[in-house]
């Protein structure tokens, strides 16, 4: 359960930034991580990675306003956090179910 765990945060991580990635303006794609970069950070710290993609690719220190993004990219980066644990959560246990594998807790 441990590698269909990694495997499932990772893929849900990954698709969560991918989608971002296609609805950004050309000015905050260019921020982002290029793509061989990003999918090493995907793969290297899963789901942490993803405020940090956040926070990359709507903050800068050219305007007060892309300053403000810097706590406001934290916070969305955390909601999409929250909402891939959630996810992950709800089909690991469904695997586990599937599977038969008896609950611990």
């Amino acid at each position: 359960m441990l590698v269909l765990s990694w495997i499932v945060t990772t893929g849900l991580s990954w698709l969560a930034v991918r989608l971002d990635e296609r609805r950004l303006s050309a000015e905050r794609l260019e921020r982002a991580w290029p793509p061989s970069s990003r999918d090493a950070a995907m793969l290297a710290f899963g789901p942490l990675a993803v405020p940090f993609h956040f926070v990359r690719t709507r903050a800068h220190f050219r305007s007060a306003v892309g300053i403000a993004w810097i706590p406001l990219g934290i916070l969305l980066g955390l909601a999409v956090l929250a909402a891939i644990m959630l996810v992950s959560w709800a089909l690991l246990e469904g695997f586990a179910w599937v599977l038969g594998v008896p609950d611990v807790g």
